[in-house]
């Protein structure tokens, strides 16, 4: 993004890195960037709290996206109490088809992690783990791979 003033960086760890070495810098980062002196901002979300980014506040806002059949959808500046103002989802292409003797490596490869142990490894990685609808309609969708 070209802005008028500032300095850019490239991806989460290079921002995170200049916010890092600059200080009064402001910036915007994956959650699981956030530590050590790098600190975030609460944002005021819909509901008129002021809410900083975590696993439950990502989450609540998260478990508010209603997902189409393509797996995508938005929801930003959820307006329910505790979400954080700002999330979205990470999405993974694969094909249904046509991976041919990688198909069971891609099969496993999602079920591990959609598997309850990954994602209650997610937390410790600054990740919001998957839960409800989101990850009842992933297990769906992973499981048409090789059908």
């Amino acid at each position: 993004v070209k802005w008028p003033t500032g300095v850019g960086a490239k991806g989460n760890s290079g921002v995170a890195g200049v916010i890092k070495n600059t200080p009064g810098a402001i910036g915007y980062i994956n959650q699981s960037y956030i530590k050590g002196n790098v600190k975030a901002a609460a944002l005021q979300n819909l509901s008129g709290e002021f809410v900083t980014p975590n696993t439950e506040s990502g989450s609540i806002a998260l478990n508010g996206i209603n997902l189409d059949k393509n797996l995508a959808g938005k929801n930003p500046n959820p307006k329910t109490k505790g979400a954080y103002p700002i999330a979205t989802l990470t999405w993974i292409l694969a094909y249904e088809t046509g991976n041919g003797r990688n198909t069971k490596a891609v099969q496993d490869t999602f079920y591990k992690l959609l598997s309850d142990e990954y994602q209650d490894k997610a937390p410790a990685l600054g990740f919001v783990p998957l839960k409800g609808e989101i990850l009842k309609k992933s297990t769906e969708a992973f499981g048409r791979i090789g059908r």
